[in-house]
């Protein structure tokens, strides 16, 4: 057991830090007498159902004042038939782990969403879960919303894409952040300002039930602080010039680039410690890699057993398209993501659907995202508070805020417990320029500007002469792109056009989309190229 103020070990049953003097919560101290280590708490795990809520979490928020309020969300009868475990399995894993949270500032309770179906029409559909979840709103603010289980537990949004590009529909985990389950293309407004931090713990059918705990294990038994840590970042080469930046405001190092970084070689390029990692590289929803790029070529560069050789827990933010896939039963051996958090990876950042962004500074899109998530969780905020922050930025520094933000605000999501933070108490990271530990949540609230849905697009053409040159600038730039009549679009109230050059299985089976946003004067305003 380690202090969560400076990082230092402490000797079992202390009650203070020799080190530092911090008192040492009771509530954490964990049993090491058996093989199986339990955390000792007389802490009762309240599940919210049908009952009288406002009494009983006003009981329970009472007996802990000062502590951020967090609800656990999931379908007990359906994870637990996933699993092939006793629902008894998953409630006490579930109390255990709410017990270790107390101890660090957060009151986690149990939201089993079977409670709430009061009809024989069994559903775990979207605007259940967030009805139930606007009912414990009401009671006392939360923070926190962890949801555990995939898609067939704790349903996702799909909202049908408003980015004119080759997704259909964007799943979503947007709706339990904001409690609203419109569509930001429907002429919503998101007033993102005091949002639920959400994260998910993926799972799937036949996973066993000790794969899926050994992510609240890997927490609650692991350092706090840790006392060395190393950054690892990895980028195509077509966009090194953008990551390093991103990467350069919190690291020293650089990152690599593939294609000289490929799957046969990358785990030999970090250390077996590393527990930060930033990647910027392609995706696909057709196969498990990350690929790297230099012109034409797309070589594997990241597949999900290079988690293997790591032995502290870590922290992932992706720009890749689909690189947080997970719905349709994904397996380990198919999803980046889903053997990730059963390797260590405590808080992973990565998009549903095609994401965008750009080769040079400063990004756009998916480059401010990620890069905001790392930078702030490495100096110490919580993962929600992270994503929030990177939301934050997205919406201040875009210019003329388009359908292809509105799609990264949607596509971008959170997994793992939203509370969880790391803390290198007095320890300074090998390569960072600075880092301050933080011991327990404090209620960062963080007021984000008003997010109007994306203008109106409609299909319309342009002056010849403007059309022939922002293909002409495209071509010149990507050789896929040769013979292709891109859809020019109106954006409506705006003066903006917005072209868009998409193709399937463009170089190497990759599907590649570049969209072009250019005034009436042919002056492009901004370049977005898919991840």
């Amino acid at each position: 057991m380690f202090c969560e103020e400076c990082g230092a070990q402490l000797e079992p049953g202390a009650r203070f830090c020799e080190n530092c003097g911090t008192p040492v919560p009771q509530e954490a101290q964990i049993n090491t007498s058996s093989t199986t280590q339990t955390v000792k708490s007389d802490f009762d795990l309240f599940t919210f159902d049908k009952s009288d809520w406002t009494t009983a979490y006003k009981n329970l928020c009472f007996k802990n004042p000062g502590k951020e309020a967090g609800v656990i969300v999931t379908s007990l009868s359906r994870l637990a038939a996933q699993l092939n475990c006793e629902m008894s399995e998953l409630q006490n894993l579930i109390k255990q782990y709410a017990s270790y949270s107390l101890a660090y500032g957060v009151v986690y309770t149990l939201l089993n969403i079977d409670n709430q179906i009061v009809t024989q029409s069994y559903s775990v559909d979207v605007e259940n879960v967030v009805n139930a979840l606007k009912k414990i709103n009401a009671v006392s603010k939360l923070k926190y919303a962890f949801i555990l289980g995939n898609e067939a537990v704790i349903n996702v949004a799909e909202w049908t894409n408003g980015a004119m590009d080759n997704d259909s529909c964007v799943p979503s985990d947007l709706v339990y952040s904001t409690l609203c389950t419109k569509s930001p293309w429907e002429g919503n407004d998101y007033v993102f300002e005091k949002v639920l931090r959400v994260g998910r713990l993926v799972s799937y059918d036949g996973e066993p039930f000790l794969k899926f705990s050994s992510y609240f294990e890997n927490i609650m038994y692991s350092p706090k602080a840790f006392p060395s840590n190393c950054p690892y970042g990895l980028s195509a080469l077509v966009w090194k010039n953008e990551t390093d930046f991103e990467y350069g405001r919190i690291f020293t190092k650089q990152t690599d680039s593939s294609p000289y970084i490929t799957k046969n070689i990358v785990q030999g390029c970090f250390e077996n410690s590393t527990n930060i990692f930033y990647i910027n590289l392609h995706g696909s929803n057709k196969t498990k890699y990350w690929y790297g790029q230099d012109g034409d070529s797309f070589p594997e560069a990241f597949e999900p057993d290079v988690f293997d050789k790591l032995n502290s827990p870590f922290i992932v933010g992706v720009e890749a398209c689909y690189g947080a896939k997970f719905k349709g039963n994904l397996t380990p051996a198919e999803s980046i993501l889903v053997k990730a958090m059963q390797s260590g990876c405590v808080s992973f950042l990565g998009s549903s659907m095609i994401a965008y962004g750009a080769s040079q500074k400063p990004g756009s899109c998916a480059d401010l995202v990620v890069g905001e998530f790392i930078n702030q969780i490495s100096q110490g905020k919580s993962a929600g508070d992270s994503l929030v922050l990177g939301n934050m930025r997205l919406s201040k520094e875009s210019v003329d805020f388009s359908d292809t933000e509105i799609k990264t605000l949607a596509e971008f999501a959170l997994y793992g417990d939203p509370a969880y933070k790391i803390s290198y108490g007095n320890q300074k990271s090998s390569g960072a320029k600075s880092f301050s530990g933080v011991a327990g949540v404090r209620g960062l609230y963080v007021n984000i500007p008003d997010i109007r849905s994306a203008m109106k697009m409609s299909l319309t053409q342009v002056d010849e002469k403007i059309s022939n040159a922002i293909n002409a600038y495209v071509n010149g730039r990507y050789t896929w792109t040769n013979g292709i009549e891109p859809e020019t679009y109106k954006m409506d109230g705006k003066d903006l056009f917005q072209s868009i050059y998409k193709k399937t299985g463009a170089v190497d089976g990759l599907d590649r989309t570049v969209k072009i946003y250019f005034d009436q004067n042919g002056n492009i305003k901004k370049e977005l190229e898919s991840k």
